[in-house]
């Protein structure tokens, strides 16, 4: 009897040891599982928030593009003879249009700006966007009052600064988002 005895009392302590073995196990799995889980969260929501960014400063580039041409378009255009200009000035004219065009693009840079503040990892994106939009603000302003005697160099100067800006802002975004390093 006393080997019947040892026998079930040893076979019952196999049984909690292994249920407890068995218990801390499936704990530690959870536990993995619920990291590796995570991980793999963040992981997806670090490679969306990339998308957005790289969206984001693709949209930015495209408008600061067309902000440039507008802006082009709008000191040629504001270089015509006195009679065509203000009252006198032909319905329908490609000053009007241009300057109309840059002010609904300046409103999108800004908007972008904003955004780029948002959604930017890095101070230098984010100063390179603000500066870009001093650039367009500034050549808005100088293709509203240009006259047409206005010197070349205010015009070469003013593309300089955009596509200075342009570049800045390129060149920030690309590191910030490691591309091409």
């Amino acid at each position: 009897m006393d080997a019947a005895i040892v026998g079930l009392i040893g076979t019952l302590g196999g049984v909690l040891l292994g249920s407890g073995g068995q218990f801390t196990q499936s704990s530690l799995t959870r536990r993995w599982q619920a990291r590796d889980q995570e991980a793999g969260r963040r992981a997806q929501r670090r490679e969306q928030l990339w998308e957005s960014r790289r969206t984001l400063y693709a949209e930015f580039m495209t408008t600061l593009h067309g902000c440039i041409a507008t802006a082009n378009l709008a000191w040629i255009a504001n270089a015509r003879p006195a009679d065509q200009r203000g009252a006198n000035a032909p319905a329908g004219n490609p000053f009007d249009e241009a300057i109309g065009s840059i002010s609904t693009l300046l409103d999108s840079v800004t908007r972008q700006v904003n955004e780029i503040a948002l959604i930017a990892e890095g101070d230098e994106v984010v100063k390179a966007a603000y500066r870009t939009l001093g650039s367009v603000t500034s050549a808005y302003e100088q293709a509203m009052s240009r006259t047409p005697d206005a010197p070349e160099d205010q015009w070469s100067q003013m593309m300089t600064d955009l596509h200075s800006a342009q570049n800045s802002f390129r060149k920030a975004a690309r590191s910030e988002l490691s591309i091409g390093s």
